[in-house]
């Protein structure tokens, strides 16, 4: 069976989830506009940058992330999957336990309320077809040895804030990714995909 469709409130919250992990959404354009700097590369920002590109480069067809959202220090949600080629499939886990699947590809957002049992298409969404493409050129950056501060424009990361400052550190092959806006706190972990099978929409159970 089919469930029923989500409230378009709790849809508008997904997206905004889907959005963050997926790490960034739109195109991999020049993001100048929205900075008073000129865009940047991170690859000439240093060896750290070089790293932390490098890195990013090569999971620019498929990685998984682990994204963690903590309110005032707490935990909120937790968010883990996997994107091949921009197609994402993965599971948010609420502090209460409760969880929901999401699968979104070509665009299209299905999720699912009993672990993929069946599914529900929520709507359409212009997602990047390249999400890490964008983390490549931020608006500016500060190295500070260990790791570097990445300003983006908000709308990368699926926020309404003109700019977000993210800090960006390698760990191995692995990208992790800090931000705040307001007392909500993000980190991301971006790693190379155990697993690049494409994925493909959800069929009804």
């Amino acid at each position: 069976m089919i469930t029923t469709k989500l409230p378009g409130r709790l849809f508008a919250a997904l997206v905004a989830v889907l959005l963050l992990a997926a790490a960034c959404s739109g195109d991999d354009t020049d993001v100048s506009t929205a900075t008073t700097t000129t865009t940047t590369d991170i690859a000439t920002s240093g060896d750290t940058g070089a790293t932390i590109s490098s890195n990013l480069q090569l999971m620019r067809g498929a990685y998984e992330f682990d994204t963690r959202i903590e309110a005032s220090g707490s935990p909120v949600t937790q968010v883990a999957g996997r994107n091949v080629e921009g197609n994402s499939q993965f599971t948010t886990t609420t502090g209460s336990g409760a969880t929901l699947e999401i699968a979104s590809v070509a665009g299209v957002i299905w999720t699912s309320l009993d672990s993929g049992a069946s599914w529900t298409e929520q709507g359409t969404e212009d997602l990047s077809s390249d999400p890490i493409g964008p983390l490549l050129k931020p608006g500016a950056i500060t190295d500070s040895g260990e790791q570097i501060t990445a300003t983006y424009p908000g709308a990368i990361l699926g926020l309404p804030d003109a700019s977000i400052d993210v800090n960006l550190r390698a760990d191995g092959e692995a990208v992790e990714l800090v931000y705040e806006t307001e007392s909500v706190t993000v980190r991301t972990r971006l790693s190379p995909a155990a697993d690049a099978t494409p994925i493909g929409a959800p069929t009804a159970g």
